[in-house]
């Protein structure tokens, strides 16, 4: 009796070590599959992040950009508007006034209304319904809009 409960015993041990074991196994395996699976869940998350972090910097640069071009757009056109406007206290002032209202005549017709500016050396003419607009601001206008693509070739 004594020796049937011994090896009872021994094969409880046995059966209880071998279920320890696989126990172990399983809880090894487990735990591999879980850093594997963090190792894999933290490279996807840092190359979101530098993705997140690259496209933020280039909208930043792009702004820095934007901004360097504004400035040098406002530049020259603040230099033109001041040489247009120098343009209305030179000699030659009244005859590319005089010009001005000739060319509105050209195009509208010679009775035409021509409405010379004060102090500057633009016009507004209109005959019926139409009407031609070379005031200073809309000269500058076409000028900027034609002289636009100059000035985009220097951030090229």
């Amino acid at each position: 009796m004594v020796h049937d409960a011994a090896r009872r015993v021994e094969r409880i041990v046995a059966d209880t070590d071998t279920e320890i074991k696989v126990v172990l196994d399983v809880a090894k395996q487990q735990g591999e599959d879980l850093l594997a699976s963090a190792r894999s869940e933290g490279a996807a998350a840092a190359r979101r992040l530098a993705a997140a972090v690259v496209g933020d910097a280039r909208r930043d640069a792009r702004q820095e950009v934007l901004g360097a071009q504004r400035v040098v757009y406002e530049e020259v056109r603040t230099q033109a508007r001041a040489r247009l406007d120098a343009l209305a206290t030179s000699p030659d002032a009244a005859a590319l006034a005089k010009r001005l209202g000739d060319y509105a005549r050209r195009r509208l017709g010679s009775d035409a209304v021509v409405e010379f500016s004060e102090g500057e050396v633009g016009i507004i003419a209109h005959c019926g319904g139409r009407r031609i607009d070379l005031s200073v601001s809309a000269l500058l206008e076409r000028g900027m809009a034609s002289t636009s693509a100059q000035i985009a070739e220097l951030w090229s």
